[in-house]
């Protein structure tokens, strides 16, 4: 049934394709379910798209057309759920992976397993079936075809029965390998779980690759997230004025997009956000936009606003619309998160804050990280399309310095269909395989994973996985941020109270914190150790530990007074003060914490990937 699906959407693309090309050199207007689309005909636009067609083929490298069929057996990645109750089934995953990520179709090799709880439960022996002895790469991806493993089996009966944080061993016979899982944390009955989600990615309702069920089932089966939001753009930064986005997506993407999601949301299992981005235009003549901020709801039904409607152009009056909607019913609620902070063509201007709206940044994805300036010392600076801005006032560090409240999430924004685990930092990453995408946009990227990082996770803490709980886990800021497919587990806590329940602390003027740090790394990818754990507060590094093991610990007190800490960039201009150049708004003091400290942690791995958590802020107890 998949492959039927499969070539039918495969044909759909084909005649879509070769419909655009023929109503732009027809000069007519093209139309959706028969309403007319005004697409331009002009000389220099149809210059434009057929150059883009010609940059789409010209783009692919040697070695990107060669990955079409290189989809040799390379590594085993290992996956089972982040936390455990005693004595009760959980899933565990083996993936057999090629040297670009992808299933490796063809493997039919043995492998044996065990655990760190002696106790546990596990399969000891198990052989791989195939339906396929041919290499098949991206043409036919092996997770369509579901008679066989092709590349990923999953345990369903796996039981831990030693309290602790465990791991689960593969060993691969023929290659002498042993592979290492992510931590699991098991107890009896655990307060809170640990859920894994990527909440930001694309389609071809925008600008990505695969239609929106495509990229449900990936992140599901492929990515094995828990939770996932597809958040395609209001709007495109197209080449032309007249563009189409907006209408499309508010009349017939923007429902669609909400039907399948509320057809993959399923409790306990798997759980789907309503979400789209608000892409603000990008940097012009009177500054730069407002950036780009993902919009979320906690309901099965909601609104669609576009910076392209006069009502919601500006992001104050965004958060004004959604603040109407959410008071017309009690339970309804939304949040915006904004996202690649520091991109030089659409920087997040911090002027604009609203804390009801704004709990969370997108500390990294696959454009990087926008923690701080490459310049401060980003190991993982922004550099795909416009790069990083080269100007204070617009990295989360900046925003934490101006007493903006938001904590760290992570996600891919991916365009190419597989939110969770993209390609697009891998030369696999060429239009010439499954999902298939928008041309124009994958002939700007088919060079892109030169520029490109692997995607960004987001955990949370919540009691059940479901919608609401989903929703009120970010919200509330109870998640940490992390890299790649990394799915380490960060304990963070700050005179006993754990990161993600307590944001604010409230201390006695002379009382030292207690920090406690406990990070278990996930030994997937290269059975890579933790390199070392840095302690930051007010955007300094104050204590750096470094690691040997896959797991490390440490407690630091800090003793110094509390002070705060003041924005460092910035001027005033005519008695207001304004955060950089580019800044919209003006504002009537300079920002500052208001005398709040906060501490975070930033986690390296020996294999480069990262896990950000925190803040927690700490307040003087006023008599």
């Amino acid at each position: 049934m998949k492959c039927l699906v499969f070539k039918a959407r495969v044909f759909l693309i084909v005649v879509f394709l070769f419909s655009l090309i023929g109503t732009i050199f027809s000069q007519t207007a093209p139309t959706f379910n028969g309403i007319p689309v005004s697409l331009p005909t002009d000389e220099l636009t149809i210059e434009y798209i057929l150059n883009t067609l010609g940059r789409a083929v010209r783009n692919q490298s040697p070695e990107q057309l060669q990955t079409l069929r290189d989809n040799e057996y390379n590594q085993l990645w290992l996956h089972a759920p982040s936390t455990a109750v005693i004595g009760e089934n959980v899933k565990f995953t083996v993936q057999a992976w090629d040297s670009y990520e992808r299933l490796a179709v063809s493997f039919d090799g043995n492998i044996t397993i065990s655990s760190t709880d002696k106790s546990a439960k596990l399969p000891h022996d198990y052989k791989f079936t195939t339906d396929f002895m041919v290499e098949l790469g991206g043409i036919i991806p092996a997770y369509l075809i579901d008679r066989s493993d092709n590349g990923k089996h999953i345990f369903e009966n796996v039981v831990f029965n030693t309290p602790g944080v465990h791991y689960i061993y593969v060993e691969d016979p023929a290659s002498g390998k042993r592979y290492v899982s992510n931590p699991i944390k098991v107890s009896e009955k655990p307060s809170l779980n640990i859920y894994w989600g990527d909440i930001h990615s694309h389609s071809n309702f925008s600008d990505g690759a695969g239609f929106p069920s495509e990229q449900f089932d990936y992140a599901k089966n492929v990515a094995m997230l828990d939770f996932f939001s597809l958040t395609d753009h209001d709007s495109y930064i197209s080449p032309w004025s007249n563009d189409p986005q907006p209408y499309l997506m508010k009349h017939f993407f923007w429902p669609q997009i909400k039907r399948v999601s509320n057809d993959w949301n399923r409790p306990g299992d798997f759980v789907t956000l309503i979400g789209y981005e608000w892409s603000s235009l990008a940097q012009g003549p009177s500054g730069p936009g407002y950036g780009h901020y993902n919009v979320y709801y906690n309901t099965d039904d909601a609104p669609f606003y576009s910076h392209t409607d006069d009502e919601t152009f500006n992001i104050e009056d965004l958060w004004a619309k959604v603040k109407e909607w959410k008071k017309k019913e009690i339970g309804r609620d939304v949040i915006t998160i904004p996202h690649h902070i520091t991109r030089g063509a659409t920087p997040i201007d911090w002027a604009y804050y609203d804390p009801e709206f704004v709990p969370l940044v997108e500390i990294y994805s696959e454009w990087g990280s926008s923690e701080m300036l490459e310049t401060e010392g980003n190991t993982k600076p922004l550099k795909h399309g416009t790069a990083e801005i080269k100007e204070r006032g617009f990295s989360v560090q900046d925003s934490l310095s101006m007493g903006r409240k938001v904590s760290f999430m992570g996600s891919g924004d991916s365009h190419d269909g597989r939110p969770g685990h993209s390609l697009m930092h891998t030369a696999a990453h060429n239009i010439y395989q499954y999902p298939y995408g928008t041309i124009i946009w994958h002939a700007n990227q088919t060079v892109a994973y030169k520029t490109h990082y692997p995607n960004g996770l987001v955990a949370i803490f919540s009691k059940e996985l479901e919608r609401k709980g989903v929703f009120k886990a970010l919200r509330s800021r109870a998640c940490f941020a992390a890299s790649h497919v990394d799915r380490m587990i960060i304990d963070f806590k700050v005179n006993g109270k754990n990161f993600y329940e307590v944001q604010n602390l409230i201390v006695n003027k002379d009382e030292p914190r207690t920090i406690e740090v406990n990070v278990f790394g996930d030994g997937n990818m290269n059975n890579s150790k933790i390199e070392k754990i840095e302690l930051i507060k007010n955007n300094k590094v104050i204590y750096t530990h470094l690691g040997q093991n896959l797991t490390e610990s440490f407690e630091y007190v800090d003793y110094e007074p509390i002070n705060g800490v003041e924005y460092e960039g910035g001027y005033f201009e005519n008695g207001n003060f304004k955060i950089s150049s580019l800044s919209k708004k003006y504002l009537d003091k300079k920002p500052s914490t208001d005398g709040e400290d906060f501490y975070y942690v930033r986690v390296t791995e020996e294999n480069g990937e990262m896990g950000w958590a925190g803040p927690v802020w700490i307040k003087i107890y006023a008599n």
